[in-house]
């Protein structure tokens, strides 16, 4: 159900991990999600917040103002990125290639997690969520922990990306040769390396390299495949998204 290399969990005070699609057999998301925080702290937590993504990079606060409106309209937030110091609430967020990337701030007992896909990594989103933490819970970038979950091209050729996608980075990155890879079968095509770019977007920010951290595992591989939906590697089949999911626990 559950493997070491998803399932990550810091403290006393936080869980994040992955919701793998073995967990199609538990229940709808707020069971499956019960299940997984009652791995660390069993208690009673309420459904996940969630946001309705764009591939972009805005940035939700889960607050009390947040939760109230919410709770009031019904209405879902448009972002991709979502972060909180409340206990109890947990954050997550659907991915079906795109990496999650998990911030932790073990000082403030803060939590964001992220949506990276090219795009969101193209407008150095996580990077983004670093400064936010900054303003709103005077986090220390130094103090942070960042994790970058199972994603398509993980340390394996398989993310194919044409030439728009290395502009949109040329845009942003000062240095895209260590990221890009030209696929010389395909003209006018590379392979992507999601999470060398979001690593070289935290130490821009002042992250610490030891306290970053990624999965090896390509959502697109046959192990992948077993574990998360994948937009492209299950293909016509794609039937859901894979959710990862944070908290900081009570």
């Amino acid at each position: 159900m559950w493997t070491p290399s998803m399932t990550i969990k810091y403290s006393a005070k936080v869980a994040m991990g992955v919701i793998t699609r073995q967990m199609d057999g538990f229940g709808d998301e707020i069971d499956q999600a019960r299940t997984f925080l009652e791995m660390f702290a069993p208690s009673s937590y309420p459904y996940p917040q969630m946001t309705k993504l764009e591939h972009g990079d805005r940035i939700a606060v889960v607050d009390n103002q947040y939760l109230e409106q919410i709770n009031m309209s019904g209405y879902q937030i448009i972002a991709d990125g979502i972060m909180t110091d409340i206990q109890g609430i947990p954050l997550m967020i659907k991915s079906a290639d795109c990496a999650p990337v998990f911030i932790y701030d073990p000082i403030k007992h803060a939590v964001g997690l992220f949506h990276c896909g090219w795009r969101g990594t193209a407008k150095k989103l996580a990077a983004k969520g670093v400064k936010k933490m900054e303003l709103f819970y005077n986090s220390k970038p130094r103090d942070l922990v960042a994790v970058i979950g199972p994603h398509i091209g993980a340390m394996n050729n398989d993310y194919e990306v044409g030439e728009d996608v290395l502009e949109a980075f040329s845009e942003s990155y000062e240095d895209i040769a260590p990221f890009f890879c030209e696929n010389r079968r395909n003209k006018g095509h590379y392979f992507l390396n999601l999470a060398g770019a979001i690593i070289t977007s935290l130490l821009e920010v002042g992250v610490m390299e030891y306290n970053i951290q990624q999965s090896f595992i390509s959502t697109t591989t046959p192990t992948g495949r077993g574990l998360f939906y994948s937009h492209r590697g299950d293909g016509e089949a794609r039937k859901g998204r894979t959710s990862p999911m944070v908290a900081v626990l009570k």
